[in-house]
């Protein structure tokens, strides 16, 4: 492993600390600056057995192919069968995202917790969060794929009527 790594795995460890701890605050630039950091603390939200390894590998390099089957085949789970493994503490976690994401003006935040509260089944507050977040920043996608799926009426497997 080389210097750069150890650091990156150094900060994979705290983010993974943060979210376990309840302080999204103290990741909250990480979030809005990294796609992948924003997309593994949604999936360590979404289903909490992640493990430490998968959650690195998520910070670490998001774009290489490992990185993408753990995010492709844990979302397809939960979107297709399982749902969101614990949707009150997914939830409570998404409102502290929003929370910071209006403080700072963070779409990024805005967007992960807009998907959270959708994939929890809270449509409107998905929603809300979906236009707060293009507010901030017009080309947040995470934000439009949110607000498109919601107009299509698509639903995670557990929160479909």
């Amino acid at each position: 492993m080389t210097v750069t790594t150890h650091t990156r795995q150094a900060d994979a460890t705290s983010i993974r600390q943060a979210i376990r701890e309840y302080r999204i605050d103290r990741i909250a630039d990480n979030i809005q600056h990294s796609l992948g950091i924003r997309d593994a603390v949604i999936l360590a939200i979404i289903d909490p057995t992640v493990t430490d390894i998968e959650f690195a590998r998520l910070v670490d390099t998001p774009q290489c192919p490992e990185s993408q089957n753990i995010m492709n085949e844990r979302l397809t789970l939960a979107f297709t069968n399982r749902g969101v493994t614990d949707p009150q503490d997914a939830r409570r976690y998404a409102d502290q995202l929003a929370i910071n994401g209006h403080g700072l003006g963070y779409a990024q935040l805005l967007a992960a917790a807009s998907y959270i509260h959708w994939a929890c089944g809270d449509i409107h507050s998905a929603s809300r969060l979906a236009h707060d977040a293009l507010d901030h920043e017009p080309a947040c996608s995470l934000a439009a794929i949110v607000i498109s799926a919601l107009r299509r009426d698509i639903q995670w497997a557990t929160t479909a009527q």
